[in-house]
């Protein structure tokens, strides 16, 4: 008896000691797991920010050039038409004709290039103003295929 009762008290303390220990360390690796989860999600995004942003620069790079084409169009339209910006702008039916034009070059370009669509909209000389205006959108939702039809 003299030997069991403090055999069996430091038992307990030992135990005592190895679960508080467990406990506490536990709360730590919890933590600190979270901590970790939560900073590699944070570099995930932002290195998907980085891709996304270098890509939506290239390919925009790519259709600029075509920049020179659309103008060219417009000049020819407005100098076979025998109009100015301002009057093209004013009239619904000018700014169709010039849509028309626009579109064959538009798919041109979607499929020449990996881009997956193209706005075109005519918003006049004030680009921040609201309202309506005219244009269209042209979506390729495989721009890697093209297809002979």
């Amino acid at each position: 008896m003299i030997f069991l009762v403090p055999l069996i008290v430091i038992m307990l303390t030992q135990s005592l000691i190895t679960i508080g220990t467990l406990v506490m360390k536990r709360v730590t690796t919890t933590r600190t797991l979270e901590e970790y989860a939560g900073g590699m999600m944070n570099r995930l995004v932002e290195n998907r920010k980085v891709i996304l942003q270098n890509d939506m620069n290239q390919r925009w790079a790519s259709i600029h050039e075509q920049e020179g084409v659309m103008d060219g169009i417009l000049e020819r339209f407005l100098e076979d038409t025998g109009v100015s910006l301002d009057g093209l702008l004013a009239s619904e039916e000018r700014k169709n004709e010039l849509l028309e034009l626009f579109f064959p070059e538009c798919l041109d370009i979607l499929q020449s290039h990996s881009t997956t669509g193209v706005f075109l909209i005519l918003t006049g000389t004030d680009m921040g103003e609201a309202g309506e205006h005219a244009g269209f959108f042209v979506r390729d939702s495989e721009p890697d295929a093209n297809p002979a039809n």
